[in-house]
């Protein structure tokens, strides 16, 4: 039984007993008077009110004590829904914040997963376009070189009809920038110099005497004392320069050029020609076309680098009076050497030739590989970024590229093991 019902019950019996005692009090006496006494006598009637009284007084008092519990109890019950509804508001905050951190964590996670899946397919997708783009030019490197591996089969096959070539180097020497450019002042003065369209010397002439050979006869005299270095080649010093370069690898056709002045040859057989390639020398076989040279020089006469290049343009009829032949029933072929030799001779007091073929040398060591007779020069010393590009018979896919890997000095023996009297530069010049 609750308390709200004991404390109904109690007000009912209450009410009851009030109601007897109204009843009995109107109806009995509740107490007499004793005679000789100021006190009285309790009826049997007084004595039942005084005991309902009682009893109402009890039933207060308990109705009292009762309501007293029940607001306690309401109000510690209140505090108690208070304190829950707290403790449920302060739980359902604390949720909510690590409702928020979770989610907050979670989005952030989920930001770097998503970035980093995505990076990850980027770089997938990189690396895929990647090795596409690595197949592809793989492949186009392969086909590339199948089509140049078929065309150098196809060239090893023909015959070799026609040839140009550039020789290009830089150099940083004062004394060749100031020979080439006197060179220059005197091209431009005969270009000047003119009558009737014509001028005082042939340009080609001109330009072989005042630019070609001072500028072969710089490169020959490379490594030798700074005061030969810096000599350069005149007709008016009697020199002979003379540019021999091998077609094949057997050295059986030799392309040559230059220009030959009082020098005497190491057996004069007599009855040939020189090749077209010596322009100035009388008796040299007639050709279409003669060597050029082009000359980019620096703007300070003591400083800075000049370039310079050599070309010759040879149409078939100039090749074929441009090289000799040890073997005549031999005819040079479009495929070139790996290793690009370049001799000049200089200083020339006995040429070790058959006279006037370059194909017949005295000199064992000329094209062999014998080391002791070499001097190797540090070529970054002198020149720099020599290049040899040759084309062949007219075919641009057929364009061989050389770079320079070696220069030295050659002291030149006879079969006897005896020394000629002729300075020679070669420059090796290596396929790329």
């Amino acid at each position: 039984m609750n308390p709200y019902q004991k404390l109904t019950i109690i007000t009912i019996v209450t009410a009851t007993v009030s109601a007897i005692a109204v009843a009995t009090s109107l109806l009995w006496k509740s107490s007499t008077e004793v005679a000789g006494q100021t006190r009285k006598r309790l009826t049997p009637a007084g004595r039942l009110l005084f005991g309902i009284a009682l009893i109402g007084l009890l039933a207060a008092v308990a109705s009292e004590l009762i309501r007293v519990r029940i607001r306690n109890d309401d109000r510690l019950q209140a505090q108690a829904a208070a304190a829950q509804k707290q403790a449920l508001l302060e739980q359902e905050e604390r949720w909510r914040k690590e409702m928020k951190e979770m989610l907050e964590g979670a989005k952030v996670d989920i930001g770097k997963n998503l970035d980093n899946t995505i990076r990850g397919f980027q770089e997938s997708q990189n690396r895929f376009n990647h090795t596409q783009a690595e197949i592809i030019t793989s492949k186009q490197s392969v086909l590339e070189s199948n089509v140049r591996h078929t065309n150098e089969i196809v060239v090893a096959g023909q015959p070799l009809t026609s040839l140009s070539f550039r020789w290009e180097f830089s150099s940083n020497s004062s004394a060749l920038r100031n020979e080439m450019n006197k060179g220059e002042e005197a091209i431009d003065e005969n270009a000047k110099d003119e009558q009737g369209n014509v001028p005082a010397v042939p340009y080609d002439v001109m330009e072989y005497r005042s630019a070609l050979l001072p500028l072969l006869s710089h490169v020959a005299r490379l490594g030798t004392d700074p005061k030969a270095e810096e000599t350069t080649h005149s007709l008016e010093t009697g020199d002979s320069i003379v540019v021999l370069i091998p077609l094949d690898e057997s050295q059986n056709a030799i392309l040559s050029f230059g220009h030959i002045s009082g020098s005497e040859w190491y057996e004069d057989r007599g009855g040939s020609s020189l090749s077209d390639g010596f322009l100035l020398d009388e008796g040299s076989r007639s050709g279409n076309s003669t060597v050029h040279v082009a000359a980019n020089l620096a703007g300070s006469p003591k400083r800075g680098i000049s370039n310079y290049s050599i070309y010759w343009d040879l149409d078939p009829s100039t090749l074929a009076n441009a090289y000799d032949r040890k073997n005549t029933a031999i005819a040079p072929m479009a495929k070139l050497p790996r290793i690009l030799k370049v001799a000049i001779f200089y200083d020339v007091k006995v040429l070790p030739f058959q006279q006037k073929n370059f194909s017949f040398p005295y000199a064992v060591n000329i094209w062999n590989r014998n080391e002791r007779s070499r001097k190797y020069l540090a070529i970054r010393n002198y020149i720099s970024n020599a290049m040899f590009m040759i084309e062949v018979n007219g075919l641009q896919q057929t364009k061989y590229r050389y770079v320079l890997k070696r220069m030295y000095k050659l002291d030149l023996m006879d079969q006897d093991d005896d020394e000629i009297e002729t300075g020679c530069t070669v420059l090796e010049f290596e396929a790329v």
